[in-house]
């Protein structure tokens, strides 16, 4: 595996095969051992393929509990699509269907054991240079389920992407990762409290080009920091292929900046919101309040009748049908809190119509892209975020590393308090706007979730 994942590290991105990357590199062997036919070096490829692919389902420990049943060898005969469908089975067992409730049963409980009993890191299998180019450190435990699913969806196996991981039924193999992202969040903080500031825009250029190598940094230990006064109004950057990597904007009007933190103190009232304090103190309250669009779990139609009305189909030999989740459907929070909703959207009208304007004007791209999903809600709905779908409010917030997986693309994010710094432990008030747009809207978008050849769906 370690061979096939070294492999597809030098193919993406290039027109490299394997076929030339055996007759272009020196293979090392041991002593008294002569280099290996192409056959042999590209039957290993497809072995280590195979169990890239088990591993993508089950995590590392997947290959542990083959190893340990003595069927790695016959593991590796079987040939077809039955890596890759095991895989889809690991990561959404049905309990319903034999396979699914083994999975549920046996195979997830004993992973949940073996991550507690045998603390397996990933730069113990994998290169360092491998796991920067995948943008992970080298202490990330394979235990980590996020991480892992990270490491091999990047990767190259000619076939669909795989389903969804099912974390509620994964749930024992995730208890312990919140404690190992606070204590990595932790420990990134003090190291980004030491960041090297840049002085001028060309010094950051040539500060970045000894950062990073082949769009990895150099040195996982060290950041950057980018002073306000280095750049005027805005800032892009970009990644090696010239999509966007990151834009900043201070050119909001003062008037409409120095209002923010008042317009949301007034949004909650009478509640106390936005509070004073120091926010390494664990006991004060923090909330994030989504008011979002989501298409997430929803009922698909590509194999229903055509003829016949959604809420009037049931499905053969099952009891229940999700009659509500047809088509995209609004945030609880926005179901339960209509009249703040309401407020925030007349109160921070005049930001979101800024951010909207910015956003044509400034990344004309990437506006066209997400308001492919925006221009299609049901019921011709025009979202308050627009182009995004989603509004997320955090107050008295420091948040915890993560990836926002479940996101289209891009995310905007809007500082609202004693913002000096960004994602740093901070004392006095902060706050924060979140735009984002749910990824699984592209699937309405693409055919209307299955249901587009439906009759009744004008």
């Amino acid at each position: 595996m370690q061979l096939w994942v070294q492999c597809d590290s030098m193919m993406r991105g290039t027109d490299q095969t394997m076929y030339t990357i055996y007759n272009g590199v020196e293979l090392t062997t041991k002593a008294g051992f002569k280099k290996p036919t192409f056959s042999t070096f590209h039957r290993w490829t497809a072995l280590g393929c195979k169990y890239a692919a088990v591993a993508s389902g089950g995590s590392i420990y997947a290959l542990v509990l083959v190893a340990g049943q003595e069927k790695r060898h016959a593991f590796g005969l079987i040939d077809g699509n039955t890596h890759w469908n095991l895989a889809n089975i690991l990561r959404s067992p049905k309990p319903d269907i034999p396979a699914g409730k083994v999975v549920i049963d046996s195979i997830i409980p004993a992973i949940a054991t073996l991550r507690k009993l045998l603390p397996l890191t990933m730069a113990g299998i994998f290169s360092s240079s491998v796991l920067m180019e995948h943008g992970l450190q080298n202490d990330i435990p394979c235990a980590n389920f996020d991480a892992s699913d990270q490491f091999f969806s990047i990767m190259k196996f000619n076939n669909f992407s795989l389903f969804d991981r099912q974390k509620t039924i994964w749930a024992s193999c995730y208890l312990e990762e919140i404690g190992w992202l606070m204590k990595f969040g932790q420990r990134e903080r003090e190291r980004a409290q030491n960041a090297v500031a840049v002085e001028s825009l060309i010094d950051l250029k040539d500060k970045l080009q000894d950062h990073y190598k082949d769009g990895a940094r150099c040195d996982a230990e060290s950041y950057l920091r980018i002073p306000i006064f280095t750049f005027q109004d805005a800032l892009r950057m970009d990644n090696d292929d010239g999509s966007l990597l990151a834009f900043i904007c201070s050119a909001m009007p003062s008037a409409m900046c120095s209002s923010l933190k008042d317009n949301l103190l007034a949004c909650f009232e009478p509640h106390a919101s936005l509070m004073d304090t120091n926010s390494e103190d664990t006991s004060i309250p923090s909330t994030a309040l989504h008011f979002s669009w989501y298409n997430r779990h929803c009922t698909q139609g590509t194999e229903a009748p055509t003829g016949v009305p959604p809420c009037m189909m049931q499905r053969s030999h099952a009891s229940k049908m999700n009659y509500h989740q047809f088509i995209p459907y609004t945030s609880k929070e926005m179901q339960d809190h209509p009249v703040l909703y309401a407020r925030v959207k007349e109160l921070f009208a005049q930001v979101f119509e800024w951010i909207h304007d910015t956003l044509a004007s400034c990344l004309p791209k990437e506006y066209e892209i997400l308001r492919m999903e925006a221009d299609v809600l049901p019921g011709n709905n025009r979202s308050a975020v627009y182009p995004f779908l989603g509004l997320v409010i955090n107050l008295n917030v420091t948040t915890r590393a993560h990836r926002d997986a479940k996101d289209k693309d891009f995310c905007l994010v809007l500082p609202i308090g004693d913002t000096t710094h960004f994602n740093l432990h901070y004392k006095g008030r902060r706050a924060s706007l979140v735009l984002q747009t749910d990824r699984e809207m592209r699937h309405w978008r693409e055919d209307r979730n299955g249901w587009m050849a439906n009759q009744t769906l004008h």
